[in-house]
């Protein structure tokens, strides 16, 4: 307390040397500057502050003026504040004001802060309204270490980090209150109501109530809202004996309550000296509503701060998602309905699975009335043994959180429309179903880390063992769709049943295996990309009895084409094709597909593009397909790349050829025509192998082989 008024009394003098030598107010002006020393003390601190008010311009009915305020309390937190007003009496009873303030805070933890404010406020004889806003800046700053090694625990309800030390931020928001003068003694000594107040005479003393509200909130994750009410009263003497006309002394009382702070009370005793020359202290008193627009701007009084985490418990947040945890579940075979508590965990929910008492079955989609087990945006299934990434909410502290149990194999169906950052981690998914496998979420973005995945389909099935379609599914109005799959093997057995069916969205998948087995006539595919998609694959096996990879252009219906990249894996299309790409939509749809650095081997042609079913219906569109440092293995009789160009609205179709190692039975590239120019062949680098690409020297020869038009150029373009 020394300290805050040996500075104080420093500040003080100082500023008076500057304002006396300046003589800075005329005497002819009706508002003089004033300095205003203050001391408080309440439940959590002491606190002095200095305030400086300096008219800038002044007329008749209107005050400019600049407010400067110094504070410190016991805490070692200081606070300075600049701020520049204005205020102007309208119909000769009620003046209106406008501020604006830059403050700068230095907390106990050492940490500096700064924000913008803006008010506005109405004021009369006897009443007045105000409003304030904040917008501090954004960022937390380290407010303690913690104790030791962060930790993730499983409490209650909810996942929480442990010993991740805490950050301080500071809040956004505003406060409002509004104010009535209950009391007054006039200069006769006469106390009256100061709910109705007449004429223009003002007063000697003034007593005063105030009721408002606040709200402050943090733009970071991790700290709760500081909302509450605060009522204050105060006690106004003026023009005090000894320190001159327009001084006063005001004796305050102030409450507030809010969920962080608790409930918080203070008193506040503040002395008002007017400056400039002696002839302008001597005159006569301002009038009541010419006092009014010298009032002290009310405000709070510094920079709304928090501190949240702590060496016990900190909220926590998915590190891969951003979302924060909301909640968490254990279950396991032994669990009552467990889809039911699946469904009831809510958004942001964390579901640990253990496999220790053996098969969790949940129920599954019979595409009818049961849905399966109807999953929430922000959940994550985890298995038990796995590792979750968790971030603290506060500290930003990454943790690696170990589930407990063990792994499971779960029986059933995940389903949902327009699910946001939903994650399924290290578990082992089984269904046996006619027509849907153990996912579907339309409109959805999925992450699969660490699944192992199996879908067996007992008649045709109509979609695949992970479904997700960026489409308005359901009548719903299409949504961001993505689909990340990592580290994760997904099988899919029977007629027609892909492993992966995609199309509307991004889809990234790495380090996996997907394998469509068991169709016999009418196999599926590993990954089928039906249109308007964005993917991604690198180092991922994709295995089929025939067209193991299956993509098709952009439908036509936006103006972005779809594109696939293939860097590295391998495709195997087993007795049939490797890959298979197809033309559809109008003249506007496009695919641009990459491959490098891919294996392809397969029964018949490595890769076979078309725009035509086979059976009457042909499709326009243009599909641009780069192959470089590549390995192509065809069977016998069929080429590594097998192009079929149709004569009615066909397909256009651009070839890159680079690099690679084609060994075909029949030639390694087979190009068919019916319309000359539609199939165009750059060769940026020569191949090897048994048949080679050395023959492509601008016209069709060697073991090119056509039956109609075919264009060669070289160099090849630059893939966009």
């Amino acid at each position: 307390m020394t300290r805050i008024v040996r500075a104080l009394g420093s500040l003080a003098t100082f500023i008076c040397i500057v304002f006396t030598a300046c003589n800075c107010s005329d005497g002819n002006d009706l508002w003089g500057s004033h300095v205003e020393v203050e001391g408080a003390a309440g439940d959590d601190s002491e606190r002095g502050q200095m305030n400086f008010f300096v008219p800038i311009f002044q007329h008749q009915n209107s005050l400019a003026f600049a407010d400067f305020r110094a504070s410190f309390d016991d805490n070692a937190e200081s606070e300075g504040n600049w701020g520049l007003a204005y205020r102007t009496v309208v119909d000769n009873s009620l003046i209106f004001g406008i501020n604006g303030y830059f403050d700068y805070r230095n907390t106990r933890f050492d940490n500096k802060f700064s924000q913008g404010g803006f008010g506005l406020e109405t004021l009369t004889k006897n009443r007045g309204a105000r409003f304030n806003a904040y917008f501090p800046e954004d960022g937390l700053q380290a407010a303690g270490a913690g104790s030791g090694t962060p930790v993730a625990v499983l409490v209650n309800d909810n996942i929480f980090i442990a010993g991740a030390g805490s950050n301080e931020a500071a809040f956004r928001g505003f406060d409002a209150d509004v104010e009535q003068l209950l009391w007054y003694r006039d200069r006769s000594g006469n106390s009256r109501s100061g709910w109705s107040v007449s004429g223009n005479s003002a007063p000697a003393s003034e007593l005063w109530a105030s009721a408002g509200m606040y709200h402050f909130a943090a733009t970071e994750s991790g700290f709760d809202d500081i909302t509450g009410p605060r009522l204050r009263t105060e006690l106004r003497l003026f023009d005090v004996p000894y320190l001159g006309n327009d001084s006063r002394v005001v004796v305050a009382g102030q409450y507030q309550y809010d969920d962080v702070r608790g409930s918080q009370g203070s008193g506040m005793l503040a002395v008002r000296i007017p400056l400039g020359n002696k002839q302008r202290r001597k005159r006569s008193r301002l009038n009541w509503l010419a006092r009014r627009m010298v009032d002290t701007i009310r405000r709070d009084p510094q920079i709304v701060t928090d501190t949240s985490g702590s060496d016990g418990m900190e909220r926590a947040i998915n590190a891969e998602s951003g979302q924060p945890i909301e909640g968490a579940v254990v279950i396991d075979a032994n669990t009552v309905n467990p889809g039911d508590v699946i469904e009831n965990a809510g958004e942001g929910a964390v579901i640990i699975v253990d496999g220790s008492a053996g098969t969790v079955t949940v129920p599954k989609w019979d595409g009818m009335s049961v849905l399966g087990t109807e999953v929430s945006s922000g959940q994550t299934i985890v298995g038990g043994g796995s590792v979750l990434p968790l971030r603290g909410a506060s500290s930003g502290v990454l943790v690696a959180y170990n589930t407990p149990g063990s792994r499971p194999l779960i029986n059933g169906t995940f389903s949902g429309n327009g699910i946001r950052d939903f994650q399924i981690r290290g578990v082992d998914l089984s269904v046996t179903d006619d027509s849907f496998g153990p996912i579907f979420l339309p409109n959805s973005e999925l992450l699969l880390d660490d699944v192992n995945l199996t879908y067996t389909a007992t008649s045709i099935s109509s979609n695949g063992a992970v479904a997700v379609f960026g489409s308005s599914f359901g009548g719903s109005t299409p949504q961001p769709t993505e689909l990340i799959i990592r580290n994760s093997r997904v099988e899919a057995i029977g007629i027609q049943a892909n492993a992966i069916d995609f199309s509307g969205g991004t889809i990234d998948i790495s380090d996996s295996q997907l394998i469509s087995s068991g169709g016999g006539l009418f196999p599926g595919a590993a990954l089928f990309l039906r249109s308007e998609y964005d993917a991604t694959v690198r180092n991922t096996t994709l295995t089929a009895d025939s067209g193991a990879l299956r993509f098709s252009t952009s439908g036509g219906l936006t103006t972005e084409p779809s594109r696939l990249r293939f860097f590295g894996g391998s495709i195997d299309g087993g007795a049939g094709t490797g890959v298979n790409g197809l033309t559809i939509g109008n003249a506007s749809s496009r695919a641009l597909v990459l491959f490098d650095g891919t294996t392809i081997t397969s029964g018949q042609q490595s890769i076979w593009l078309y725009d035509s079913d086979g059976g009457g219906t042909v499709f326009q569109g243009t599909m641009d397909v780069t192959v470089r440092n590549s390995n192509l293995t065809a069977g016998a009789g069929f080429a590594e790349i097998d192009v079929f160009s149709d004569s009615f609205l066909p397909g256009v179709f651009n070839l890159d050829i680079a690099n690679n190692t084609l060994d075909g039975g029949n030639g390694s590239i087979h190009l068919e025509d019916e319309t000359a120019g539609n199939i165009r062949v750059f060769q940026s680098a020569p191949g090897s192998g048994a048949d080679g690409l050395d023959a492509l020297n601008g016209i069709p020869t060697g073991n090119v082989t056509t039956s109609g038009g075919i264009l060669f150029d070289q160099p090849a373009p630059t893939l966009p």
